[in-house]
């Protein structure tokens, strides 16, 4: 009897951002997940402070494990990116490729639940990222 091993890609990972309680949440997508915090892709027109205390709500990809903790923002980053490759542009193939702002931001859990900081190890392990 075989055993059909279904392949998950663990990023990007949807992620859900909540200033306040009953307010609105952020779509962004969480780029790399470690188990004192990740890295957000979100559009640049939310604006975050360093301190900012935030909620956030995620699915653990391989489990399929609900989370949801409490995050502060540490570093947010603003740039530029294009959609062309690096190699298109040093052979000058692309014309005018679309820019894009790009906003990232490092945040960090703090009183995460046990529970959770297992679950987040375990998924690293999985995917060979730990």
């Amino acid at each position: 009897m075989s055993v059909v091993v279904k392949k998950v890609k663990p990023y990007p990972i949807s992620c859900e951002l909540f200033k306040a309680e009953g307010q609105p949440g952020i779509e962004c997508d969480i780029v790399k997940l470690t188990d004192i915090g990740f890295l957000v892709r979100i559009a640049p027109q939310h604006k975050f402070k360093v301190f900012d205390k935030l909620i956030c709500q995620f699915m653990i990809p391989v489990d399929s494990i609900f989370m949801e903790e409490k995050v502060k923002v540490i570093k947010t980053y603003h740039g530029m990116e294009t959609g062309a490759t690096p190699q298109q542009v040093v052979k000058g193939v692309v014309s005018a490729p679309p820019v894009e702002k790009v906003s990232t931001m490092e945040l960090h859990f703090y009183e995460l639940k046990p529970f959770h900081k297992e679950t987040i190890q375990n998924f690293l392990t999985k995917i060979g990222q730990k």
